[in-house]
């Protein structure tokens, strides 16, 4: 009996092109704070913020559930967000894992990730344990629990930008890291312009 092809699959929020510019490069001031090679730094291309990690599904599974995901958000809103002010480690800044910028969405981006959780558990994911905690992923500490002073000083350029879609997300893992490529796009709404009286 065949076994069928896995993939792993997150829901994120890809990033406006000049929010990618801008989080690059204070990638590399921050990472002229640190020991070289101290951290793995994430490709600017690979910059986004995660809604939802799905884990491995079978490749047959991914028509499907990119169809449920653009039910699920049929007719949500086009949301404004930033990023900026300090750099977020966690899970602190004492013995750091992941160096990342913290994104502010408001309230709806807030609803939209429990509406995320409420559909992936619909789909058969398990619900995640911790709180949502919207950021993007700069970096890794190779060594996690090294102290890293210089990171707990860093600045994010502050950048404020409008989130109009999720994609369905297939991440491949390969030697030089992981590898993510688009699966399915949903474009959010944008407001209807008000009509002249």
């Amino acid at each position: 009996m065949a076994v069928e092809p896995m993939c792993r699959l997150f829901v994120g929020i890809p990033l406006a092109h000049a929010v990618q510019r801008s989080l690059s490069e204070d990638q590399a001031r921050l990472a002229g704070t640190v020991p070289r090679h101290s951290v793995r730094w994430v490709p600017g291309a690979n910059l986004h913020l995660t809604l939802k990690f799905l884990g491995e599904v079978g490749r047959g599974r991914v028509a499907h559930l990119a169809r449920s995901l653009s039910e699920s958000l049929a007719g949500w809103p086009v949301m404004p967000a930033s990023v900026g002010d300090g750099v977020a480690l966690f899970p602190g800044a004492g013995r750091p894992r992941v160096v990342a910028a913290r994104v502010e969405g408001g309230d709806l981006l807030g609803q939209l990730a429990s509406r995320m959780e409420r559909w992936a558990f619909h789909e058969g994911v398990p619900r995640e344990k911790r709180k949502f905690t919207p950021h993007v992923t700069l970096g890794r500490v190779r060594n996690p629990g090294t102290p890293l002073p210089g990171l707990a000083r860093g600045r994010i350029m502050p950048l404020a930008w409008e989130m109009d879609r999720v994609c369905l997300y297939e991440s491949r893992l390969t030697p030089k890291g992981a590898v993510y490529r688009v699966r399915h796009t949903v474009a959010l709404k944008v407001p209807d312009e008000p009509q002249d009286p």
